[in-house]
């Protein structure tokens, strides 16, 4: 045998007696190593420290953006669609039936006061202004804000009447603390928009539960099959309809406008909504102006 080929064929034996079997416990070892290794820390800044993964899993295939679509009224159609069964709320249709049981004169414009069906589920006490003169009008749905403040909604943006006066009082402050000492509904019909606004549930009269109350009715609506904001997206959207249906309304100038948690309505109600031809989203008060600031 020649004495090359003798040396190495002792040097590859040598590497498997040897070397091998060390290689083999050393992979065997890492590998005990990552399936024994476990979280000690799953959640770090309130988020799960797998974050990362789900993340990277998002790819948004029906984003605008994502380059899967290139009409955009096909492509509004289907994100609708898919939008409106996430709401995960689906009353029976009902005709709203309107009832007015209320009316102050304020000069250039009729404040009402209309009870209606907003869903097969609710039966609602709404504000409804008017201006006076030649129509049609401009519209425009009022969404009120969260602000931890339940006794009232729909007071926070129209100036209230034939209420309590711990009512008034509620809605007096709330104005002069956010709104500038003014209503935002009220300014709008003065200025010759239809308005109409109702109590999202668990405000004003809808009310309730209260702020301690809010995660335990949201979490008993998902164990009754529906959504606490997809049922508050379905009255919005309905609130459009309503005030679309008014006859001293110019249906191609209906705007959405609302402040906080409203602002979110507004935008969203204009994306399930063909009614809605323009959003306004106030933000926090301007201290200087003595209002609040628009988007």
């Amino acid at each position: 045998m020649n004495k090359n080929i003798f040396v190495s064929f002792v040097f590859i034996a040598l590497l498997m007696i040897f070397v091998y079997p060390w290689f083999i416990y050393s992979q065997l070892s890492l590998r005990n190593d990552s399936l024994t290794k476990h979280q000690k820390v799953g959640v770090k800044d309130s988020l799960p420290v797998f974050y990362k993964n789900l993340t990277e899993r998002m790819t948004f295939p029906m984003s605008w953006l994502s380059g899967n679509y290139t009409d955009f009224s096909e492509w509004r159609k289907i994100a609708r669609e898919k939008l409106n069964q996430s709401l995960l709320y689906t009353p029976p249709e009902v005709p709203f039936n309107p009832i007015i049981i209320g009316e102050e004169d304020r000069g250039s414009y009729v404040a009402k006061k209309v009870v209606l069906s907003i869903s097969a589920d609710s039966r609602v006490l709404a504000y409804l202004l008017e201006p006076k003169g030649k129509c049609p009008f401009p519209g425009a749905l009022l969404l009120h804000d969260h602000s931890s403040r339940f006794d009232i909604g729909k007071e926070k943006m129209v100036r209230p009447f034939s209420v309590s006066g711990e009512k008034m009082q509620s809605s007096l402050e709330f104005v002069n603390e956010t709104y500038g000492r003014r209503y935002v509904g009220d300014e709008l019909a003065k200025a010759g928009y239809v308005c109409f606004i109702i109590d999202a549930l668990n405000w004003g009269d809808r009310g309730g539960g209260g702020y301690e109350g809010q995660q335990a009715l949201a979490s008993n609506l998902f164990n009754l099959g529906a959504s606490f904001a997809g049922l508050i997206a379905y009255e919005d959207v309905r609130s459009a309809e309503f005030l679309a249906e008014q006859p001293k309304v110019d249906t191609t100038r209906i705007v959405s406008i609302g402040l906080s948690m409203g602002s979110f309505r507004s935008f969203q109600v204009a994306t399930l909504s063909d009614n809605i031809k323009a959003v306004n989203m106030l933000d926090s008060v301007d201290k200087g102006s003595g209002g609040p600031r628009c988007q």
